[in-house]
């Protein structure tokens, strides 16, 4: 995500194996209240077979399903890169940028860097792919 202000760069690497089973690893930049800046922390994660095919599917969805603008565009863009491969077959790559201001922004977040309409049934691939990139890089719930 790049905005008036520098950008915010996150990676997530999901991994899954023979078995089904899989691996997420990633960088997640948030904002630290006592340094007052963006730091990185590193996401280092095992799913189950079921959690790795619910993530496939997920980002599966969100790439097939047909974008739909919300006529309120943003200064803030986001921007995702989708790459796979299968085994040594070399990788495939897809790329999504949206100036849209998705549901974040239309909830208030940086709401002074939106203008146009408030449609809610819009829908940007790049939006999507770094929601779900972000939940499956959220910290576990404490137990």
């Amino acid at each position: 995500m790049q905005g008036c202000h520098g950008g915010i760069a996150d990676s997530l690497s999901l991994t899954v194996a023979a078995d089904g089973s899989g691996r997420v690893e990633g960088t997640v930049e948030e904002w630290d209240e006592s340094s007052q800046d963006f730091v990185s922390r590193v996401v280092k994660r095992a799913l189950s077979k079921d959690g790795a095919t619910k993530a496939v599917q997920q980002l599966s969805s969100a790439v097939a399903r047909l974008e739909r603008p919300s006529g309120c565009e943003s200064t803030v863009r986001t921007f995702a890169r989708l790459a796979w491969s299968c085994g040594e077959s070399p990788p495939q790559t897809l790329e999504y940028k949206t100036y849209d201001c998705g549901p974040r922004l239309l909830d208030g977040v940086a709401s002074e860097t939106r203008s146009g309409q408030q449609a809610r049934d819009g829908y940007s691939r790049a939006i999507a792919l770094r929601t779900i990139a972000g939940e499956l890089l959220k910290p576990p719930a404490p137990e």
